[in-house]
């Protein structure tokens, strides 16, 4: 979300509504993140940390998968 945009709740609409779908039909999603603040916001919508991607010195990259098998 544009910086000028965030707070207002504009994702939070969009991803509900997305996993509202996703929900009825069973369907896993996974994302990527290379920001460490993101991983919280994703954890409120039930995503889990399924791997750390170490892509060079200090850079970092965390996979998040939410629904039926968040497994490793």
């Amino acid at each position: 979300t544009d910086p000028e945009f965030q707070g207002q709740g504009l994702a939070r609409s969009l991803l509900n509504e997305k996993f509202a779908h996703c929900d009825k039909s069973g369907e896993q999603i996974a994302l990527e993140t290379s920001k460490e603040s993101n991983l919280g916001f994703y954890e409120k919508f039930g995503f889990v940390v399924t791997h750390e991607l170490h892509v060079d010195e200090g850079i970092r990259s965390w996979l998040m998968c939410r629904g039926r098998s968040q497994r490793n």
